[in-house]
C-alpha cells in the first residue's frame, strides 16, 4: 500500500511541473468459491452418525459454510468444522438440503443432497446351492443380493477359492476357470449393512477332474486254473471328486504279428482300491502262446484318466529234457531242469509209468533209484504247474510259439517226441525213457 502512495505522490509532483502522467491501478481479480458434490445420506434411526461435508476450493477468505433445511431430529451442523453429527431419533423420508459456502466478497456456491432416516432393519440372504464345477471349464455365478438391511450393503466371501476363480465384492459374482481339482470345501457368503447388522449363508464348492494316473501297476498271480489274473497297483486311484464309472484295461500280445497295433481293450465296473481280478475270457480271443503287456486307467463321470505305465507279464520257460536210456540194476539219479522266469511257487510233476525201482521227487525235481526190470521206450511227461494260467504261455524265449514236435535219434533205438503246450494250461515236455539190459564182458 505504501508503494502505491509513493507512486501517487510522485505523479502529482510531475503534474505540477507540467509533465503529463498516466497512473494505472493494479487490481487483483475476485475468486469464486466452488463446492464438491455431497453424497446422498441414508441414516438409521437411533444409530449415531457423523459426516464431514467437503471443503470449498477458491473464493476469498474467510469462507462461511451453512446447511439450509430442517435437519433430522437429533442432528446438528457445526459451521466451523462442516460436520453433520448426532443420533437421528425420528424416521424421515428423503429430504433435500442445500449445502452453501459464502466468501468475503459475497460470492457463493452450493450443492444439493438428500437425507433420509430409516428404521433399523437386518439384512437377509437366500440360500446358494452347493456347486460342482469341472476343471478347465469357465464358470460364472452371481450370488444373491440381500433383502432388507440399511444401505450401503457390503458383501464378502470367506474361504480359499479354487485356483483360477475370483469373487467380485461389488457385483457379488464368482467367476473364472478352475485350473485344478478342488476338494469339497465350505464357503461363507456374508452381507453387512451400514450399522453393522449381518447375515450369512454357507455353501460348498467342488471342482472335479478326470482321475489321476494309476501308479505302480503289476500283474499278480492267483492260485487257480480259471484263466484269471490280478492287476495290482500302489494305492487307491484319485478320482478327483467325481464318482467312479469303470476301469479300462488294455492288453497286448508282445509278439503278435501286428505288434504295433496290438492293444485290445476290455472294461470292468468293479470298483477297487488297489487290485482288480480279471478273467482273460473278458478279453475275448486270447493267445496262450506269448507274453503279454497290460495297462489300466480309471474313468469317472468327468472322463478318462491317463493310462498307467505298462506292466509286463513274463511267463516262465521250462527247458526240454533229453531222452533217457538206463541199464537195468544200475543206480540212476537225474535232476530235471528248473523253469526260468515266472513267479514262485512253481510246482513240478511227472506223469507216465516210471521203471520199477525209480521214483520222482517233485520238490527237488530228482528222478532216482535202481531200475530192476527191463522197460521199452515209454513216454513220460514232465510238467510245470504255475500259479495262474497265463504263466504257461510259452515254450521258449523270443522264439516261435505254439505246439512244437522235435525228433531225436536215440542210441536206445527209435525216436521220441517232445511236445510244447498240451492244453494251454500246463507247460510240459514229454520224454522217451527206456531200460536196456546191462552187458557184462566175461
Amino acid at each position: 500500500m505504501g508503494d502505491i502512495l509513493t507512486r501517487l505522490a510522485l505523479a502529482a509532483t510531475l503534474a505540477l511541473l507540467g509533465f503529463p502522467i498516466t497512473v494505472y491501478a493494479q487490481v487483483t481479480p475476485e475468486s469464486t468459491p466452488n463446492l464438491p458434490s455431497v453424497s446422498d445420506q441414508i441414516w438409521v434411526q437411533n444409530i449415531a452418525t457423523s459426516v464431514t461435508l467437503p471443503v470449498a476450493t477458491g473464493g476469498d477468505a474467510p469462507l462461511t459454510y451453512s446447511v439450509v433445511g430442517s435437519l433430522p431430529t437429533g442432528v446438528t451442523f457445526a459451521l466451523s468444522t462442516r460436520i453433520l453429527s448426532g443420533t437421528p431419533s425420528v424416521l424421515q423420508n428423503t429430504t433435500t438440503y442445500t449445502y452453501k459456502v459464502r466468501d468475503a466478497t459475497g460470492d457463493e456456491a452450493s450443492d444439493e443432497f438428500t437425507i433420509a432416516v430409516e428404521a433399523d432393519t437386518t439384512p437377509s440372504l437366500t440360500a446358494t446351492n452347493d456347486q460342482t464345477w469341472t476343471k478347465d471349464t469357465a464358470v460364472s455365478l452371481t450370488l444373491p443380493a440381500a433383502s432388507g438391511g440399511n444401505s450401503p450393503l457390503t458383501y464378502s466371501l470367506g474361504g480359499t477359492l479354487p485356483t483360477g476363480v475370483t469373487f467380485d465384492t461389488s457385483t457379488h459374482v464368482l467367476s473364472g476357470t478352475p485350473s485344478a481339482a478342488h476338494a469339497n470345501a465350505t464357503y461363507t457368503y456374508k452381507v453387512r449393512d451400514a450399522d453393522g447388522d449381518e447375515a450369512s449363508d454357507e455353501f460348498t464348492i467342488t471342482v472335479a477332474a478326470v482321475p489321476d494316473k494309476i501308479d505302480s501297476v503289476s500283474v499278480s498271480q492267483i492260485y487257480d486254473h480259471n484263466q484269471s489274473l490280478e492287476l495290482v497297483w500302489g494305492g487307491a486311484p484319485n478320482l478327483n471328486n467325481s464318482p467312479f464309472t469303470r476301469y479300462d484295461i488294455d492288453y497286448c500280445d508282445i509278439y503278435a504279428s501286428n505288434a504295433g497295433a496290438c492293444w485290445s481293450r476290455f472294461t470292468s465296473t468293479v470298483e477297487s482300491d488297489t487290485k482288480l481280478g480279471v478273467s482273460i475270457a473278458q478279453a475275448g480271443a486270447w493267445s496262450w502262446t506269448s507274453e503279454a503287456r497290460f495297462r489300466i486307467r480309471a474313468v469317472n463321470a468327468v472322463g478318462e484318466g491317463p493310462w498307467s505305465d505298462v506292466a509286463e507279464l513274463d511267463p516262465p520257460l521250462l527247458p526240454s529234457v533229453p531222452e533217457q536210456c538206463w541199464a537195468k540194476d544200475d543206480t540212476v539219479s537225474l535232476t530235471l531242469p528248473a523253469a526260468s522266469g515266472g513267479e514262485t511257487p512253481l510246482t513240478y510233476s511227472l506223469t507216465g509209468t516210471l521203471p520199477t525201482g525209480v521214483t520222482f521227487t517233485a520238490g527237488t525235481r530228482v528222478l532216482a533209484g535202481t531200475p530192476s526190470a527191463l522197460q521199452n521206450a515209454t513216454s513220460i511227461t514232465y510238467r510245470l504247474i504255475c500259479r495262474i494260467d497265463v504263466c504257461w504261455m510259452r515254450t521258449r524265449r523270443r522264439g516261435s510259439y505254439g505246439s512244437t514236435t522235435l525228433s531225436r535219434h536215440s542210441h536206445c533205438g527209435g525216436t521220441q517226441a517232445i511236445d510244447g503246450l498240451d492244453s494251454g494250461r500246463h507247460q510240459n515236455h514229454r520224454q522217451a525213457l527206456s531200460v536196456r539190459p546191462r552187458l557184462v564182458a566175461v
